[in-house]
């Protein structure tokens, strides 16, 4: 007997229809033996408040009905889709996994068939196809169930992530100082976790399009209690903790954030020290110069490239000069390398490295003076190219 036959075909006969009225006359009994049969063997059952477990117990009446109904051929289970979507919503609500939900419609089904097996007459052919007729209604129930319940679990799961996301980039935007807080602001914060009193620590971080929702996710669970959104195509987070988190999602600029608003300003800033330098992660306490120049207008920056390369340029071979300082540090400072990329010999390049020195009264190799001069050369545009890290007028990203 095929089981996607029942309820579309009426089959009943006088006897299933005898046991048919029988379970549903005794339907609060079975929806009983369901439930104390859901709590003994079910953990979220066992532990539901007493408004989830009367509607379970409701939906379990229910659902003998509906499964007399389907026996008897007054009911398909396509006609109950609907109603299964809405115990999906419900029992989301209630907090139940959806797999014990199905778990419980599978008991339920075991029950629902003893109780018709003990209902059944002696008559070897009649109870067969009683037995057959209740198999069929309730494994055509449990078809529909999963399609059902599980629309309802995901329009549920998906308000909430809506939820979610509204919930968390408000916050976000919020202590960056991008929206003035309203009334909603802390009870938002503490709805997702968020500890506002606790945030010591912004992180911003410049990602690709196709990235910026995996970055978010990974950030938001690498920490309880932080707040993670994203603006344009800046991810923005804000941590707690004692100590700096370690982000290994670069290029990132990451700032203290006691003061909100100040922690994003500066992280954004060390954001702009991390891409000129392709570093991965640049604190911005410890470029605070560097920082400041970037962020700042035009004309700090062409004050900050004189300072640190007008010798350099005002020299005859200064174009020469800039590349081949840029190629050194690109190198990671070997000689040798450098060379090579330039096609020059050795010598030359040594030559023309002291002559740097000479002219900038400087020891390049010094790490201080090696990010101060990187960030001239690429704000000259002397540096190699750094993919994705073009700025506005503005100088942000």
């Amino acid at each position: 007997m095929a089981s996607g036959q029942i309820g579309t075909i009426p089959r009943a006969t006088p006897s299933v229809l005898r046991v048919a009225a029988l379970i549903e006359q005794d339907a609060d009994r079975i929806a009983d033996r369901m439930m104390e049969a859901y709590t003994r063997r079910i953990p979220s059952y066992a532990s539901a408040n007493e408004t989830s477990l009367a509607d379970a117990h409701g939906w379990a009446r229910a659902s003998i009905v509906m499964a007399t109904g389907i026996v008897s051929g007054k009911l398909t289970a396509t006609d109950l889709v609907e109603e299964l979507r809405h115990v999906g919503r419900r029992r989301a609500v209630q907090g139940i996994p959806l797999h014990d939900v199905l778990l419980a419609n599978l008991i339920a089904t075991e029950v629902l068939w003893n109780e018709a097996s003990a209902l059944s007459p002696e008559d070897p052919e009649q109870r067969l196809e009683i037995q057959g007729l209740f198999m069929d209604a309730s494994v055509s129930l449990l078809q529909h169930a999963v399609v059902g319940l599980a629309s309802g679990y995901l329009e549920i799961e998906g308000a909430r992530a809506a939820d979610e996301e509204h919930d968390m980039q408000a916050v976000v935007e919020t202590i960056a100082g991008l929206r003035a807080p309203d009334k909603s602001h802390q009870a938002r914060a503490e709805s997702r976790g968020i500890d506002l009193g606790k945030l010591q620590w912004c992180v911003v971080l410049r990602a690709k399009d196709d990235d910026i929702g995996a970055l978010v996710r990974t950030l938001r669970r690498a920490a309880a209690g932080a707040a993670v959104g994203r603006i344009g195509k800046r991810i923005i987070a804000f941590f707690p903790g004692e100590s700096p988190p370690a982000v290994d999602l670069g290029p990132a600029g990451l700032a203290s954030a006691t003061d909100g608003r100040a922690g994003f300003r500066r992280a954004s800033a060390a954001l702009l020290v991390a891409l000129h330098l392709k570093r991965d992660l640049v604190r911005y306490e410890e470029v605070v110069p560097l920082a400041m120049v970037l962020a700042g207008p035009d004309e700090d920056r062409e004050a900050f490239i004189e300072s640190q390369l007008g010798a350099l340029i005002r020299d005859p071979l200064g174009g020469e000069l800039m590349k081949s300082l840029a190629a050194y540090y690109g190198t990671g400072q070997s000689v040798a390398a450098a060379a090579r990329e330039l096609f020059v010999h050795r010598h030359t390049l040594e030559y023309r490295l002291s002559r740097i020195e000479n002219a900038l009264n400087v020891d390049i190799r010094a790490p201080e003076v090696r990010m101060m001069l990187e960030v001239a050369l690429a704000l000259h545009g002397a540096g190699p190219p750094t993919p994705g890290t073009a700025t506005n007028h503005n100088g942000t990203p």
